[in-house]
């Protein structure tokens, strides 16, 4: 779990830097963050044998569903598909559910983790994954 929410919060701040570097290069792209919530998607591929057999029956149960806060996966597309389509949708938007926790609801503006604010570590993340893959990002 910890390496999921790290690979995520590099999601973040990838896109936070991509929205700086367009914007000082006066390119007119509008990169957003968006997330689904929890969504009962192909994700438990990974999981223990246990939770990947118990899962799926959990989730065919509304009742477990809802109580756990989970959605089906084309409701956690709604997010992205309000990032597309929303008029006041911003770059460096974070798009995900509005419910409790995030987890479930309709899609809006919600806040970004504090640490995506940390200019230091989205251009060091930028120059390690231009470095790890050889190439430069051309803007």
């Amino acid at each position: 779990m910890v390496a999921y929410q790290q690979s995520k919060l590099a999601n973040i701040l990838f896109t936070m830097e991509l929205k700086d570097r367009l914007a000082k290069s006066g390119k007119n792209v509008k990169p957003i963050v968006v997330h689904p919530g929890r969504s009962g998607t192909d994700l438990m591929r990974n999981m223990p044998p246990f939770i990947q057999f118990i899962a799926p029956i959990i989730l065919a149960v509304p009742m477990f569903s809802s109580a756990l806060n989970i959605s089906r996966p084309a409701q956690g597309a709604e997010s992205l598909v309000y990032a597309a389509l929303e008029q006041g949708v911003k770059a460096g938007d974070f798009i995900g559910p509005t419910g409790k926790d995030e987890y479930t609801g309709k899609p809006g503006k919600v806040d970004l983790p504090p640490k995506a604010f940390d200019k230091e570590l989205s251009s060091n993340l930028w120059a390690l994954s231009e470095n790890e893959l050889d190439i430069q990002f051309a803007i």
